[in-house]
């Protein structure tokens, strides 16, 4: 770890530990390990994660990829690979939302997820992800996913971090090079607004990825954390600046929102027993 100052490093210390179990409770893996599963896995949760995108895009990739899921795990054949895209672009269709084919993953073509898995060999795109990182080669993986059409550094990294996360035991036992592990740091807006309020000065993406290899015990959960807090315990620039003033206020934040979350499950469960007592 480099010497920042050490309330950089609490605050790290603050998300990755108080923070991110929050992220990680939510985050499940495919259901089984079927390539088709692990492809709706990315699909469903990573692919289309770019601002200014149809929140219709994902869920109708899913659909359309579980409608083709057995040839999908068979061949993967350019025949599958139009189905889909068939498949998908119908649904959008229906629904009156025009496919931002400039992006879009499951177009056919040199940059599809279908072409890309089936012309590398790599059958279940999670479990390639977790071997590049077991073995330490995850440029090999970074890179790969970024030859996908619509997918940039930022879901790259992003789905990376996860994929670490969903080993055994978070994958904290994998020995991972400092030099390469920026790459499982996908940095937004929040993360990147984090960063730049702890260490008080200004920053460029990779600089920030850096900066938070560096400084953080386990910076892929930390990343999970200051993404969490900012987004969803702070949700709005505002309130998040001034959380970010001293930790005792983000403290106070989380401790708000914790109470809030676990009120607003209580009252679901009670809805939900009076709906079957009904």
């Amino acid at each position: 770890m480099d010497h920042e100052a050490p309330q950089t490093q609490e605050w790290l210390r603050f998300f990755d530990e108080q923070v991110s179990p929050f992220y990680r409770a939510d985050l499940m893996p495919p259901e089984s390990e079927a390539s088709s599963r692990a492809a709706i896995f990315f699909l469903d949760g990573y692919a289309f994660e770019r601002a200014g995108r149809s929140s219709s895009y994902a869920p109708a990739a899913v659909d359309a990829l579980e409608k083709n899921a057995p040839e999908f795990d068979g061949s993967r054949s350019p025949e599958v690979e139009k189905k889909i895209w068939i498949d998908f672009s119908k649904a959008l269709k229906e629904a009156d939302i025009p496919p931002n084919e400039k992006l879009c993953p499951l177009l056919p073509g040199d940059r599809s997820l279908v072409r890309q898995l089936r012309e590398k060999g790599k059958g279940n795109i999670l479990a390639y992800a977790q071997e590049c990182i077991r073995q330490g080669i995850i440029p090999e993986a970074f890179d790969f996913l970024i030859s996908i059409r619509g997918i940039g550094p930022k879901i790259a990294s992003f789905f990376l971090r996860d994929a670490k996360e969903l080993l055994p035991e978070g994958g904290v036992s994998v020995q991972i090079d400092s030099s390469i592990r920026w790459q499982l740091q996908p940095i937004d807006i929040w993360v990147k607004r984090t960063i730049e309020l702890i260490a008080r000065r200004r920053m460029e993406n990779r600089e920030a990825a850096r900066f938070i290899v560096q400084n953080s015990a386990n910076p892929e959960r930390a990343n999970m954390g200051m993404w969490y807090f900012s987004s969803l315990v702070c949700g709005s620039q505002y309130r998040h600046n001034s959380c970010l003033r001293a930790i005792p206020d983000a403290r106070n934040r989380l401790e708000k929102f914790i109470r809030w979350k676990t009120e607003e499950y209580t009252k679901f469960q009670i809805c939900s027993v009076r709906r079957q007592a009904a």
